[in-house]
């Protein structure tokens, strides 16, 4: 009898111990499926998928007849597993060639299990890779590219990257040029390569607006080589230059330099008196209001007026001057004289009638 019971109790103990361990398994299941199941669920997606933005077109930017100011081009990184090329002396002198490297170059690093190159290169340069087998091209870049890169670049400024602010026409049309970028999931294998799949595109990205200044790019190169030549003829520490189309006050160029080749925005940030340009206007308020006529006469002191807080002189000795002659003579005295007569909110409302003091 104690010979058959002990196989017995064997038994029921191997069925308790399976029993029990199904029933772990059971709960383990459960917990895993329906408890946190979510969370591992995340977790795959995670590791096996990356959603990428795809960044957008900058808009291009043209001169007024068309000429190409800046625009963003596809740069390209190349990658290269040298296991899956079919002739390797062959294809690397084909990768040196299109990429501009040094054959040696390549063929050493084609000794490796992957090769990668860097660049950036323009798709003209890999677009004769895609055929070879083993070359894999990563995602293009968009970079900003200008055709003439000191041609009116404080006018057209930089599009903010890396920490760097934007400035010139890249910040003020910032909304207009940018566009709307899109996004896509991108699946990855376990040793994290990408493959792109069609169907999991988000949205497309939506390119910039292109625009067109009234920059004159001949014009401007015009102006900038003749300023730094006067600028080095005249020994002077700097100088600007706008030129304007008189009929709309539109700008045909514009350029600041200093002696020392820089190109700055002094032209459109410095700050100045208007000097003698202001006596038209004032001559403009009296004619205006009545306080004075083209023919009518003023005493300009011989070229040296003393008032009650400094001396005013003329460059020459003038003495009695119509105000036509007060303008063409650019008399300091005669403007002042006349002046006095302007009430400010006079002077102030022709001003303003001018345009002075708005965009």
């Amino acid at each position: 009898m104690r010979s058959v019971a002990k196989p017995i109790i064997r038994l029921q103990a191997v069925q308790i111990a399976f029993t029990i361990g199904v029933v772990l398994l059971l709960i383990r299941a459960v917990q895993v499926q329906l408890v946190i199941g979510s969370r591992y669920a995340l977790e795959a997606a995670e590791q096996q998928t990356e959603l990428n933005v795809l960044p957008a077109r900058r808009g291009t930017v043209y001169d007024r007849n068309g000429v190409t100011l800046a625009l963003t081009v596809e740069r390209y990184r190349v990658g290269v597993a040298p296991n899956e090329l079919r002739d390797l002396e062959s294809d690397a002198r084909e990768i040196a060639r299109h990429l501009n490297l040094p054959y040696r170059e390549v063929r050493r690093r084609l000794q490796q299990s992957w090769a990668h190159f860097h660049g950036p290169f323009t798709s003209v340069q890999v677009q004769p890779l895609r055929s070879i087998r083993g070359v894999h091209l990563e995602e293009p870049e968009l970079e900003r590219f200008f055709p003439d890169p000191d041609l009116a670049r404080p006018v057209l400024g930089l599009p903010a990257a890396d920490g760097r602010s934007a400035g010139g026409i890249e910040r003020v049309l910032e909304s207009w040029l940018a566009g709307t970028p899109g996004s896509a999931v991108v699946l990855r294998d376990r040793q994290g390569r990408r493959y792109e799949s069609p169907s999991r595109l988000g949205a497309f990205p939506t390119a910039g607006h292109d625009v067109y200044l009234t920059i004159d790019a001949s014009l401007q190169e015009i102006v900038e080589n003749s300023l730094d030549d006067a600028l080095q003829r005249f020994d002077a520490t700097g100088g600007d230059v706008v030129v304007l189309n008189p009929r709309n006050g539109e700008i045909l160029a514009a350029t600041s330099r200093t002696i020392d080749g820089r190109a700055t925005t002094n032209v459109f940030t410095g700050v100045f008196e208007p000097g003698s340009t202001a006596k038209v206007f004032a001559a403009a308020a009296l004619l205006t209001s009545g306080l004075a006529t083209p023919t009518e006469t003023v005493w300009c002191e011989n070229g040296e007026y003393v008032t009650d807080h400094r001396t005013i002189h003329d460059v020459h000795e003038n003495g009695w001057l119509t105000l036509r002659e007060v303008i063409e003579q650019s008399s300091n005295i005669g403007i002042v004289k006349l002046g006095d007569r302007l009430p400010p909110d006079v002077l102030y409302g022709t001003l303003r009638r001018f345009g002075l003091g708005s965009p």
